[in-house]
């Protein structure tokens, strides 16, 4: 019979709080299991508020509805969810009436319906550059001249074009007479007429006399003597082909843009001119004076029933122009006959083709840069060889007070622009690639080697008997930039507004030096960018142009919307669907953002050959890009959080079982000085429920930092029934006692030569122990390989928006604090699982020491050891990883399965190295006897 143990003597024993605190490993292993725990809870809550905030800054943008005409679909992609660049105007989408824009304004809830229209216009007529002839006697009677263009637009993208022009000129440069009185019935003498069929006559240099004589001055007696000659003629010089004028309600627009609407005050300030004729006619006592504004001029009498525009502030295409005189041999009889009937009114030019040619020589080589542009009142002037003409007045370029042609738009004929519609690409396209494309365009044509993506047609509703062109005085107020057009701090949660689109950046073209270049402006004006003759218009414009519906689509933005909330989303939905009960269609874009998106041009069909076709990227609205980044950001958060959540649990049960060892060596003791095997089970199972309150505690605490309670109690839950579960197990195991017989049957009796055997065979003994490190490493790689499939597949859900992207990479940093803080933490529960398995070998190491053995020969015998846990371990952990990812993330799985793999390599390597630094140390196994007690 055992001897009973004094009652002062267990007295003595340290109470379970005591105990467990002495067990500095079991300690360590708990605590860094709070930290996870913790830590992926008060993370998980750090990301999901910056990413609420974010979407209630950014999900919004200037508008929460497109409405365009019933039956109409503005989106592309394949799965509808793109809007592109000029999609609010093309004409393809049909116009809506005025009335049911009156209808929409009026509905309950709207704060502003903003209604969008669009033309396009030929810019023919347009006298972008002008030859200056001095009439200062140095040929005697009329010349004949040929005047040749040659215009090469080279945008390093396409090939070089060419345009070549020729007019011929008949000039007489006899000495200025000046200007005098006409009589009755008495014409102007003509001074040049070309071939093109225009007349000039004599003027001055100085501007101001010719405003004077113009205005009035014919009609005196009394003229100032002559001054300088001048003969100003229109050169062939071709502008942008096409301009396009976006027509919108300057007021609402302006509303609309919030802070960034100033843009529009130009407009606002003089919609009051449209349509109007000048009230005052011109002084020539009181000139345009420099800064003088559109109603300056008007009350001036210089601008009369303007079309007022805010033009793109944009480089127009590249080009070289070079303007070359060739002297024509014809008789000089045939030449004034020529410009006696000019005179009297007739417009016969005699045929100059067959006539002899002199010495070319150049007038003019250079860029000209923004005097291609029809909507700019820049123009070039080209001197006649040898003459410099003097500085003229800065209001010279009005067209009241050009010699010859209107630099600037005059004529309008309004024609409507269809777009061609993007396609999805090539499903089986490499769509991993980010360059490759996700939209393919095919262009409606081809122009001097330029792709054309548009086309015109008259405007629908026009009376043919009232067709255009129209005559107009367009005059530019103002420049905008797509910059402009929002409010700062709000590109993110963006939808295009009509006319805010960027040049398309080109992303994989023939010569490898543009990648990464603008896209130059098409010199068509039909090209994919349009911004060479680009503007924005007053919609008034219409009714003098005889556009009847010119509205495309209406921007609504609805009221009472704070923050991306489901009250917010239902008004918006609400205010939709009462939209589409007028028969209209109403495509919800709250909550879209701009994302680039690289779209492959392709020839016309029919065009033979089978070049690449160039790929640009093109700014695209994002239909649902916050919902796509609350989701993907979101999920991967929830993912992160149980995944850590789970591998805490998993390594806290391994680490309990990694006690069992140990703890039947401190049973063994205790049932040698007559404890009970019932005794003996209370002492551990005391000891395992601070362990479980402390965890209790954490779980507290972990719920607390918590924005989602609901899943986190589920995950402490489980993590609390684990720990029960293996305090159970440990304490169960704990109190059996082996017999001695039985020990010697476990370890054999086999002799043990080297390091390596006596690895082998700890690993076998310590059966538990090498199980748990097996199962810990294969823990850490599937965990590493989850993180890093739950991050590219969360990253993929967010999209590829700008405001996508902005969420799921703001939330990486809390999401890798908390992937770095769970593996980190897995590491050092590594190593403390084996210290666990080794306190009972304390006198077997000491019993090798003194046989002789060395410490090399122990950390010999502990790598391999560790090793035998090791690479089961890490193969089982790739295996699973890689399971894992091709069933639940395929796309990630190379990724998945390399970091997992590494993860586990690294965390056994750190076995091996603590292995190696820890055995045969002197004093190593006097500290784990001090552990253990």
């Amino acid at each position: 019979m055992r001897a009973r143990v004094p009652r002062r003597d267990r007295a003595r024993a340290p109470r379970a709080l005591t105990r467990f605190l002495r067990r500095r490993l079991r300690l360590t292993s708990l605590a860094l299991i709070g930290i996870v725990l913790v830590a992926a809870s008060g993370l998980q809550s750090a990301s999901a508020d910056a990413l609420r905030e974010t979407l209630d800054a950014n999900w919004r943008g200037d508008y929460d509805i497109l409405v365009t005409a019933g039956g109409s679909s503005p989106l592309s992609g394949a799965s509808g969810g793109l809007l592109g660049p000029g999609a609010l105007t093309d004409a393809s989408l049909g116009h809506i009436a005025s009335a049911d824009v009156a209808r929409v304004q009026g509905l309950e809830g709207v704060e502003v319906a903003a209604p969008i229209g669009a033309f396009a216009t030929p810019t023919t007529d347009v006298a972008k550059a002008t030859l200056l002839v001095p009439l200062d006697g140095s040929a005697t009677g009329p010349r004949a001249y040929r005047v040749s263009t040659t215009l090469v637009i080279d945008d390093g993208v396409t090939p070089a074009r060419t345009i070549d022009a020729s007019v011929d000129i008949v000039i007489d440069q006899t000495a200025w007479e000046g200007y005098r009185q006409l009589q009755d019935g008495e014409n102007r003498p003509v001074r040049a007429v070309t071939s093109a069929g225009e007349v000039a006559y004599g003027a001055e240099t100085d501007v101001d006399r010719n405003v004077a004589w113009t205005f009035g001055g014919w009609e005196s007696a009394e003229q100032p003597p002559a001054g300088e000659g001048v003969v100003a003629l229109t050169l062939p010089v071709e502008a942008v082909r096409t301009a396009h004028v976006v027509l919108v309600d300057p007021v609402a627009e302006k509303k609309l843009l919030g802070d960034a609407g100033a843009v529009m005050d130009p407009l606002i300030d003089t919609s009051a001119l449209i349509g109007r004729l000048g009230d005052n006619f011109f002084d020539p006592a009181d000139p345009p004076s420099p800064g003088d504004d559109l109603n300056t001029l008007f009350e001036k009498g210089v601008a009369t029933q303007p079309t007022p525009i805010l033009t793109r502030a944009v480089d127009t295409p590249a080009a070289h122009l070079s303007v070359a005189l060739t002297p024509l041999d014809a008789p000089n009889d045939e030449l004034a006959a020529t410009l006696a009937r000019a005179t009297a009114g007739d417009d016969v030019f005699p045929d100059l083709d067959a006539a002899g040619t002199g010495p070319t020589t150049t007038l003019y080589s250079g860029e000209p840069g923004d005097a291609l542009s029809p909507l700019t009142f820049d123009s070039i002037d080209v001197p006649w060889p040898g003459w410099t003409p003097p500085p003229s007045a800065p209001y010279a370029q009005y067209p009241m007070f050009r010699l010859a042609g209107s630099p600037i738009l005059s004529a309008v004929d309004p024609q409507a622009t269809t777009l061609a519609h993007a396609v999805s690409a090539d499903a089986a396209a490499d769509q991993s690639d980010a360059s490759a494309p996700l939209l393919r365009l095919r262009a409606t044509g081809e122009s001097d080697g330029e792709l054309l993506f548009s086309s015109l047609a008259p405007f629908p509703g026009t009376d043919a008997g009232t067709a255009g062109p129209y005559e107009t005085n367009t005059w530019p107020v103002g420049t905008f930039t797509p910059a402009q057009l929002h409010e700062e701090g709000s590109a993110l949660g963006q939808v295009g507004l009509g006319y805010d689109e960027s040049a398309p950046i080109i992303a994989d073209g023939a010569d490898a030096a543009a990648d990464g270049t603008a896209l130059p402006a098409s010199f068509s004006g039909l090209g994919l960018n349009t911004s060479g003759a680009f503007a924005i218009a007053d919609l008034q414009n219409a009714q003098y142009l005889h556009m009847t519906d010119p509205v495309s689509s209406v921007r609504v933005r609805v009221a009472g919307i704070d923050g991306y909330t489901a009250d917010a989303q239902a008004k918006i939905l609400d205010v939709a669907s009462r939209i589409r009960d007028l028969g209209l269609t109403a495509t919800i874009v709250a909550g879209s953002s701009f994302e680039t998106v690289p779209v492959a041009l392709e020839p016309p069909m029919g065009t033979p050959g089978d070049a690449q076709p160039l790929v640009v990227n093109q700014d695209y609205s994002r239909l649902g890009a916050a919902a796509m980044a609350s989701e993907g950001v979101s999920g991967t958060n929830l993912a992160l959080l149980v995944m850590s959540m789970l591998a805490a649990t998993a390594l806290l049960l391994f680490t309990q079982l990694s006690s069992i060892a140990s703890r039947r060596a401190d049973a063994a003791v205790l049932h040698q000085v007559g404890w009970t095997r019932r005794r003996i089970r209370a002492w551990f199972l005391s000891e395992e429920a601070v362990a479980t309150l402390l965890l209790v505690a954490i779980g507290a605490l972990t719920l607390l930092t918590s924005a989602m309670i609901e899943t986190v109690s589920y995950l402490v839950g489980i993590a609390v029934a684990a720990s029960l579960v293996g305090s159970a197990v440990l304490v169960a195991r704990s109190a059996l006692v082996r017999t001695a017989s039985a020990r010697r049957a476990r370890i054999g009796s086999g002799a043990v030569t080297t390091p390596t055997l006596l690895g082998l065979r700890n690993a076998r003994t310590s059966g538990a122990t090498t199980l748990a490190l097996a199962a810990a490493l294969a823990l850490v790689a599937l965990a590493a390989s989850t993180a890093v499939a739950v991050l590219i597949a969360g990253r993929a859900a967010a999209g590829e928006s700008r405001l996508g992207s902005f969420a799921a990479s703001q939330a990486l940093v809390p999401q890798g604090t908390l992937i770095a803080v769970t593996l980190g933490a897995a590491c050092i529960l590594l190593v403390v699982i084996r210290r666990l398995g080794l306190e009972r070998r304390t006198s077997a190491e000491q019993a090798l020491r003194a046989m002789g053995w060395q410490r090399t020969h122990l950390r010999r015998a502990a790598a391999a050891e560790i090793f035998t846990a090791a690479v089961p371990g890490v193969m089982a952990g790739a295996a699973l990883a890689t399971a894992g990812a091709l069933a639940f993330a395929p796309s990630a799985t190379v990724a998945a399965v390399v970091v997992g793999t590494i993860a586990a390599t690294a965390a056994g390597l750190i076995l091996v190295s603590d292995g190696a630094r820890s055995s045969g140390r002197p004093g190593s196994a006097r500290r784990r006897v001090r552990r253990a007690r």
